[in-house]
């Protein structure tokens, strides 16, 4: 069994002709004006490509921690039938950040063992600027 993927992102589409995925807004990090902050979506992609001999189901979880505070704690569960590779998208509806920090997204095995983890640096902005930018996209000012 090899994990070929684990990421965390806004949104995902798969093309219904070619069963392929595509992953949109990866977040490798996130800022707020305010906390606690609320992402309003997220989903969590792994995919795991199997032989022969391995299994056919896996029923895993993934966990996302901010310090010693787990934010989500769910199963992630991986069906391949017939085909060598499974893929697993988990939906996060509403994911409630406390405080700013690093968010650590675990895919652990049955075994409690991590697999594979993904960081997500949350951190606070100042108060808002307002940049201008021309319509050639070259010259930029603050107002």
């Amino acid at each position: 069994m090899h994990l070929c993927l684990f990421t965390v992102c806004e949104s995902t589409a798969i093309d219904y002709r070619t069963n392929r995925i595509s992953l949109f807004q990866v977040l490798e990090s996130w800022e707020s004006a305010t906390f606690p902050a609320v992402i309003p979506r997220l989903s969590v992609v792994s995919s795991f490509v199997r032989k022969d001999s391995d299994v056919k189901e896996l029923n895993y979880r993934v966990e996302a921690k901010l310090g010693d505070i787990i934010l989500v704690d769910g199963p992630l569960e991986f069906f391949f039938s017939e085909s060598p590779v499974a893929r697993s998208m988990g939906e996060v509806s509403g994911f409630v950040v406390p405080h700013p920090g690093d968010v650590i997204f675990s895919l652990l095995n049955e075994k409690n063992e991590t697999l594979a983890a993904w960081c997500v640096s949350v951190s606070l902005i100042g108060p808002g600027e307002v940049e201008q930018v021309s319509s050639d996209n070259k010259s930029k000012k603050r107002v």
